[in-house]
């Protein structure tokens, strides 16, 4: 009995021993971590761009007062797996990249290909999922990087704030995460999207700064519209009505606002709600897709003389905004069939879903098809709130 204790105590402490501790573990204080990175070209090779954190004041290794809260560290080399590694020639600690939460890439990076780039965060094991990825609209991913933000200290986290309430606020915008990116990758059609970012004003006082002291800030930092990508290649950007239209095609609208005409003026109205369903068929033998989209709305701002309480007046409104939303769902449409031949919205797949077998035949010849491909579109707005008040408060002189 008392030998059988005595094995049981070994056993604990053993078992105690042996699994205390991580393998592999690195002290915080001798990782930087990394928050934001771009990726640009660099004649036959690649520069790669970190933004780390600093450490903060009460760190022994921190510096003092009048810094910026953020550093970036920037290399070249032949591979992006050797210039990640030679980042730590420039800093004392090394790169921790598991807080990443944006990866711009410069437009020329986009133009030869995201490929390379996707498979290597897919292989870093360290790398997050949720990565938010962008395009830098005609500039280096590395200038994005530089400019300071007014409104966060981090100007990595003022991007992917952004990005997350435009996304769900306004439409026009949406959040790719390098985990779409590698699961889009697989289907059927070869188009996809990426956030686009634009530099707003010179770089040089975007860098200084005194931009961060004007109550208008000289160079500012915008996410605007998308860039569309075939077969993993840039080819070009929609801009805000047609990306707001893709979002409407792909259901990805949350919440977002515009506007129809009225008699001397303009009605505003808020979606917040909206689902969209896409399907692909075969009819008399050729491909055809079918979209429907139904969405609720609110009346926001009235700048006419209009009565809401007439059902006549809502079913018209009702009637504008439908119109409204189909106009920008066929420029989107437009851009990516005629002007950019890229399946961004995924219409392949949806047919090879449909019916694999007819889609066997098709994929082979899918990009002559894409642009003739027959689309209708069906869209439903239903009008459910006027804001309590249902007429204009101050009419004035209208009659």
């Amino acid at each position: 009995m008392k030998l059988s204790k005595i094995l049981k105590l070994v056993l604990i402490i053993s078992i105690t021993i042996t699994t205390t501790g991580c393998w592999g573990a690195r002290e915080l204080n001798d990782l930087s971590i990394a928050t934001g990175m771009a990726i640009d070209k660099k004649q036959d090779g690649y520069e790669l761009t970190v933004q780390v954190v600093l450490p903060s004041k009460t760190d022994s290794k921190g510096g003092g007062e009048g810094r910026t809260p953020v550093v970036t560290f920037h290399t070249t080399a032949k591979t992006l797996w050797e210039a990640g590694r030679k980042l730590i020639q420039d800093s004392s600690r090394q790169i921790y990249a598991g807080h990443l939460r944006i990866l711009v890439l410069g437009e020329e990076v986009a133009k030869e290909g995201i490929e390379k780039v996707i498979d290597l965060f897919f292989r870093f094991q360290e790398m997050r999922s949720d990565i938010l990825v962008l395009v830098a609209k005609e500039k280096r991913g590395s200038d994005i990087l530089k400019v300071l933000t007014a409104m966060e200290k981090n100007p990595t986290m003022h991007l992917y704030n952004s990005i997350q309430r435009a996304e769900k606020l306004w439409a026009p915008t949406e959040a790719v995460e390098l985990s779409d990116l590698i699961s889009n990758s697989s289907m059927s059609g070869g188009g996809q999207v990426l956030t686009v970012v634009e530099l707003k004003g010179p770089l040089s006082k975007g860098i200084a700064s005194s931009n961060l002291k004007k109550i208008v800030p000289p160079t500012k930092l915008r996410i605007d519209g998308l860039a569309a990508l075939k077969n993993g290649r840039l080819v070009g950007y929609l801009n805000e009505n047609e990306s707001q239209g893709f979002s409407f095609i792909t259901d990805n609208v949350t919440r977002t606002i515009g506007h129809v005409k009225c008699k001397n003026g303009r009605i505003a109205m808020e979606i917040f709600k909206s689902r969209s369903d896409v399907k692909g068929d075969y009819i008399e033998g050729k491909p055809r897709i079918n979209i429907k989209v139904e969405t609720e709305a609110s009346i926001g701002e009235v700048d006419c003389d209009i009565n809401l309480t007439d059902p006549n007046n809502i079913a018209e409104l009702e009637n504008k905004a439908e119109e409204e939303i189909k106009s920008r769902m066929r420029a989107a449409l437009h851009k990516a069939q005629t002007v950019l031949t890229t399946d961004i919205f995924g219409f392949g797949e949806k047919i090879r879903r449909s019916n694999p077998k007819e889609w066997r035949k098709l994929k082979r010849n899918w990009e002559k098809q894409y642009p003739s491909l027959t689309v209708d579109m069906e869209v439903k707005v239903k009008i459910k709130d006027t804001r309590v008040i249902t007429n204009p408060v101050f009419k004035g002189n209208q009659k």
